[in-house]
């Protein structure tokens, strides 16, 4: 059984990797800010100070693990890939096929099920969390531009239901995600996304 011990597990190991890593050398290739001892990356809004000794939000709260692993991975793949505004959508990608359903059911799908019927909702919470509306794609009822990571872009494309259809989504990726993440951390991306806006929805709240 996976538990929270075996993500801070994961995350251990990483920061070992990650004590090895020259971040002064890195900061440019990530689209981070090097402040002498640790990079400052935004992720989905928010502010991460990254060291080779740990992880923390620049509002001191503490991180998910989720995140914590998600930012090792994005500093510890750095590379020089190039945003070739192409998106793509998960199943698309050479080596999703092991993480297709989950990505299916636990991101898009559960996006699509709490948002139906409630499009002012879903842009309300896109916005609180740095969503640009996309007017580029010509697609969908709803449609925000996320800047989940400084390389690692993301798009959600929302379809309303109607008399024949249920509500669906589709979060999408820049053809490059994969030279900064693998498969398995681009599925925890959608999955803390899905989670992200569920959790500060208008309806959440209300409920």
């Amino acid at each position: 059984m996976i538990t929270r011990d075996n993500y801070e597990l994961v995350y251990e190991e990483l920061l070992r990797k990650l004590a090895d890593v020259d971040l002064s050398k890195v900061s440019a290739d990530l689209g981070g800010a090097y402040h002498g001892d640790h990079l400052e990356i935004h992720f989905l809004g928010e502010s991460y100070g990254i060291s080779n000794q740990g992880i923390w939000k620049v509002d001191a709260k503490e991180p998910n693990v989720s995140v914590r692993i998600v930012l090792c991975h994005y500093l510890l793949h750095a590379s020089q890939g190039q945003l070739t505004g192409e998106w793509m959508s998960y199943r698309d990608f050479k080596d999703s096929a092991f993480f297709i359903s989950n990505f299916q059911v636990n991101v898009e799908d559960r996006i699509a099920h709490y948002f139906s019927g409630r499009t002012s909702d879903l842009e309300e919470v896109a916005q609180a969390l740095d969503g640009e509306p996309y007017g580029d794609f010509q697609t969908g009822d709803v449609c925000y531009y996320f800047q989940a990571l400084p390389k690692v872009p993301l798009l959600l494309v929302f379809y309303d239901k109607d008399a024949d259809f249920p509500a669906s989504c589709k979060v999408l990726f820049d053809r490059s995600a994969p030279t900064w993440l693998d498969m398995e951390c681009l599925a925890v991306l959608g999955w803390i996304l899905a989670d992200l806006l569920i959790r500060n929805s208008p309806q959440t709240h209300a409920d």
